[in-house]
C-alpha cells in the first residue's frame, strides 16, 4: 500500500532540442494536485511537462536501486506482495528497469507541503556509450543541476566501470564532483539487519570511511563525498525504519540546499567533444573487432596443431608398439638359437 499520496506531473525523455519546460506556475499547480496519476496517465499528460529549479540526477550500476530511490523521493513506496510502483521502472535481478534516461516532477517525498523537485533516472552504467550519449544530451537540455546521487549497493564492490563513465560525464559537462552526495541503498534498519552488522562489527561510521577512501581513489578526487544511509525498500510497518528513511533523506535534502547550481558546458563545446569522444570509441570498437578476429584465428590455429600433436602422438604411440613387438620376437628369436 502506497503510504503517502503522490503529486507528480510527467514522465518522457528529453532530447537535445526538446527543452520545453512549463512556468513556474504550472508547477505550483502540479504540486496543488489531490489525485495520483497512472501509469497509463503519464502518457497522456505528456505535454505537460515540469521542471523544477531543484533537479537530482541519479546515477549508478545497474541494479544498485536507482529507480526505486528515485520513485521514494517522489513518495512512492513498497506496496502489497513487495510490489512496487512509480515513474521509474524498476528491474528485478539481473534485467535491467530503466532502458533511457528520463524524469519525473513532484513534492519532496510525495508531501503536499515539501517543496518541488525534478527526478532524473539514468540506464546503469553497465549500459551503452548511447545511452551515456543520451543521458548527457539530457543533462545540457537541463543545463543547471542542483545534486548528482552516485547509489551504492551495500554489498556489491565498486564496479570501476562507474568511475570511468563519471569520469567520461564530467569531462564532457563540467566537473561534477562538488554537486555529488552518495547514497548508500539497501541498508536496512530493521532489527534483524541491525543485529547482523553489529556482530560483524559492521557500522555507518566505518563503513562511511571505507566507501569514501575507495571513492577518493577511483574517481581522482582529493575530499570526501558526503554520503547518505536510504532505504528505499523499507517496510511501513516498521517505525524505525520508515523513520530513519525520512532521516537520512531530509539530511540529504539539507545538504543539497547549501550547494551552488552545477551548470552544463554550451552544446557547441559538447557536440565538439562528442565528436572526439565518438572517433575514439570508434577506433577502440575497430580494434576491438581486429583482436576479436584475431583471437578466432588463433582458436582456429589452437584447434588444428592439436589436431596435429594428437596425430603424432599417435604416430609415436604405434612406433612404440612396433619397437616394442620387434624387441620380443628378437629376444624369442635369440633364445632359440641359444
Amino acid at each position: 500500500m502506497i503510504a503517502f499520496i503522490i503529486l507528480f506531473s510527467s514522465f518522457s525523455i528529453l532530447k537535445p532540442s526538446s527543452a520545453n519546460n512549463v512556468s513556474m506556475e504550472s508547477c505550483l499547480n502540479v504540486l496543488q494536485k489531490t489525485t495520483k496519476v497512472s501509469s497509463n496517465e503519464l502518457g497522456e499528460k505528456s505535454d505537460h511537462k515540469c521542471v523544477f529549479p531543484r533537479k537530482i540526477v541519479i546515477l549508478g550500476g545497474q541494479g544498485s536501486g536507482k529507480s526505486s530511490l528515485g520513485n521514494s523521493f517522489l513518495g512512492w513506496r513498497l506496496g502489497q506482495n513487495n510490489k512496487e510502483s512509480g515513474p521509474f521502472n524498476v528491474g528485478h535481478g539481473v534485467e535491467a528497469g530503466t532502458l533511457e534516461s528520463t524524469y519525473s516532477s513532484g513534492s519532496w517525498l510525495g508531501r503536499h507541503d515539501s517543496p518541488g523537485v525534478t527526478i532524473i533516472d539514468t540506464p546503469g552504467f553497465n549500459s551503452s556509450f548511447n545511452e551515456l550519449e543520451e543521458l548527457i544530451w539530457l543533462l545540457a537540455d537541463m543545463k543547471e543541476i542542483q545534486m548528482f546521487v552516485i547509489v551504492f549497493k551495500h554489498g556489491d564492490r565498486f564496479n570501476p566501470e562507474l568511475a570511468r563513465s563519471l569520469n567520461t560525464v564530467g569531462k564532457l559537462l563540467g566537473s561534477i564532483w562538488r554537486n555529488v552526495a552518495v547514497v548508500v541503498s539497501h541498508w536496512s534498519f530493521n532489527q534483524a539487519e541491525s543485529e547482523r552488522r553489529a556482530k560483524l562489527r559492521i557500522n555507518q561510521k566505518k563503513f562511511s570511511e571505507h566507501l569514501s577512501h575507495t571513492l577518493k581513489n577511483k574517481l581522482n578526487i582529493d575530499f570526501d563525498l558526503p554520503i547518505f544511509f536510504i532505504d528505499s525498500h523499507f517496510d511501513s510497518r516498521d517505525d524505525t525504519e520508515g523513520r530513519n528513511f525520512v532521516i537520512e533523506s531530509h539530511k540529504l535534502w539539507s545538504h543539497m540546499r547549501t550547494l551552488e547550481s552545477w551548470t552544463s558546458h554550451t552544446k557547441s563545446d559538447i557536440e565538439a567533444a562528442m565528436r572526439l569522444i565518438r572517433k575514439k570509441f570508434g577506433e577502440i570498437k575497430e580494434k576491438c573487432l581486429v583482436f576479436l578476429e584475431e583471437k578466432s584465428i588463433l582458436k582456429e590455429l589452437e584447434i588444428e596443431n592439436d589436431s596435429i600433436l594428437k596425430v603424432h602422438h599417435d604416430m609415436i604411440e604405434d612406433l612404440r608398439e612396433q619397437v616394442d613387438s620387434l624387441k620380443t620376437n628378437c629376444l624369442a628369436f635369440e633364445g632359440r638359437n641359444f
